[in-house]
């Protein structure tokens, strides 16, 4: 099983806020990989992607916007199954504190959140 992970502060520096470029993340990279694990589980293939990592590694301040821009229509589009396969890495307080306020305004609620 592989792990995708994006590397947030290389596309955004130590700022993640840049909101058209959440989309683009969203577009680009997280939509085709949960297209992909919803496809390989209807098909019962599970060894191909594992989790999607989101490495806030020298992320010093995110916002609520940008967390709902990188993950809200994904929530929206694919249901809540999505939290389970998102495991965010490197946050630091701050900005894991933001991830946990989007979530309680996100379309729908997570069991639980997956941090490394």
């Amino acid at each position: 099983m592989e792990k995708v992970t994006i590397s947030l502060a290389k596309l955004f520096g130590n700022c993640a806020v840049n909101l058209e470029g959440a989309k683009k993340v969203r577009t680009l990279v997280l939509t085709p990989a949960f297209f992909l694990l919803k496809t390989c589980a209807e098909a019962d293939i599970s060894d191909y992607i594992d989790a999607i990592e989101l490495d806030f590694t020298g992320i010093n301040y995110t916002t609520q916007a940008f967390m709902h821009e990188l993950l809200g229509e994904l929530i929206c589009e694919f249901g809540e199954w999505v939290y389970d396969y998102i495991i965010y890495k490197g946050a630091n307080r701050n900005v894991f504190r933001v991830i946990l306020k989007s979530y309680e305004t996100m379309p729908q609620k997570p069991k639980s959140i997956y941090y490394d």
